[in-house]
C-alpha cells in the first residue's frame, strides 16, 4: 500500500480510500460467494476455486515484484556508497 500511495502524493487519499473500499468489498463478498459455492457444488468446488485464485494472486505478485526489484536494488546500492 505504501508503494502505491507514494507514487502520486496528490492522489494519496483517494488511492488509499479505493484500496480500503476494495478490501471491505472482498470481506463482504468473499463469505457470501463461498457459501453459495459450497451449497451449490460442495466443498471440493469451493477449495478448487480458492486454489485457482491463490495461484493467480501469487503469479500477479511475482510479476509486480519482478518489475519493482531493479528500482529497489538500485536504491540499496546507492545508499551503501
Amino acid at each position: 500500500m505504501a508503494e502505491i500511495s507514494g507514487d502520486d502524493r496528490a492522489w494519496r487519499g483517494r488511492i488509499m480510500g479505493w484500496l480500503d473500499t476494495a478490501d471491505d468489498a472482498g470481506a463482504i463478498a468473499g463469505p457470501i460467494l463461498a457459501g453459495l459455492l459450497w451449497t451449490a457444488w460442495g466443498v471440493g468446488a469451493l477449495l478448487t476455486i480458492r486454489m485457482g485464485l491463490a495461484i493467480v494472486a501469487e503469479i500477479y505478485a511475482v510479476l509486480l515484484l519482478s518489475r519493482a526489484t531493479p528500482a529497489v536494488t538500485g536504491l540499496a546500492n546507492n545508499s551503501e556508497s
